[in-house]
């Protein structure tokens, strides 16, 4: 991802895609579950005027499946908004990552993301079992 970023030419895309990588080197999920491959949520959109019908937990919910059918043992959601954060912990994922804005400075040592409140930190969760999840009602 960092190899990545480093060949785009926008800033804020540059920033975000390091941040990604970032985030994934903080879960460490490859060293900590010893897995080869990972199901990754990672950029969970609804357009505002559909907002608050349910379709990102829906999204969340079918894409479990959908790395349950697929043999993954791992899934990840990041929830770099609070309210992704809030479907992940409805659907009993588990929180792996807690990394506030706050701290991911630029090299004048300033915060890089100052979004709005309630959106304070990026967090990293995980479904540990998605074979055995997907069987239940989430």
């Amino acid at each position: 991802m960092d190899k990545l970023a480093c060949q785009v030419q926008d800033v804020k895309s540059r920033q975000l895609l390091h941040f990604y990588a970032h985030m994934s080197r903080e879960a460490d999920l490859w060293r900590k579950y010893c897995v080869h491959k990972i199901f990754e949520i990672t950029y969970l959109f609804v357009r505002k005027d559909a907002r608050g019908k349910g379709l990102a937990a829906r999204l969340v919910k079918e894409s479990r499946i959908n790395a349950a059918d697929c043999g993954f043992h791992l899934t990840k959601v990041d929830a770099t908004s609070h309210y992704t954060a809030l479907i992940a912990e409805k659907q009993k994922l588990k929180l792996v990552a807690d990394i506030p804005y706050c701290s991911y400075v630029g090299a004048d040592q300033e915060p890089i993301f100052k979004p709005s409140d309630p959106h304070k930190s990026a967090k990293i969760y995980v479904d540990e079992e998605p074979q055995k999840n997907s069987l239940k009602k989430v």
